[in-house]
């Protein structure tokens, strides 16, 4: 029904979603049309979508609750993520009243630790 609903949107369905969405993955990310980011939204709210990546749009403004959150970077662009903005992002994990716990994870590489 998923991929059904991505096709009927003005945009028709995107092959990389075609391909993913099968196997319960997703992303989320400005490109998207108002569509298919609620289809996308929808699907992962419903457990249809296990794996949603996204870009920092996701914890700016979409209320999608997860169990882990994944950053594999520091930077937001080309600016280091503020405390402040990484619980709001992290936040998304085990909100209260919806999951019992949650966890975030934030991946290094070498660079990322050195300084400039």
């Amino acid at each position: 029904q998923l991929l059904a609903d991505l096709q009927r949107t003005p945009a028709g369905l995107d092959p990389t979603l075609e391909t993913t969405v099968l196997h319960g993955v997703a992303y989320h990310h400005a490109g998207l049309t108002v569509e298919e980011r609620e289809i996308v939204e929808l699907g992962f709210r419903l457990g249809i979508i296990k794996i949603l990546t996204a870009t920092s749009t996701l914890a700016a403004g979409v209320n999608l609750p997860a169990r882990r959150v994944i950053f594999r970077t520091p930077f937001v662009g080309v600016s280091v993520l503020d405390a402040a903005r990484y619980r709001q992002m992290a936040g998304r994990a085990g909100r209260t009243g919806i999951d019992t716990e949650g966890e975030s994870v934030l991946m290094l590489s070498k660079r990322d630790l050195e300084e400039d």
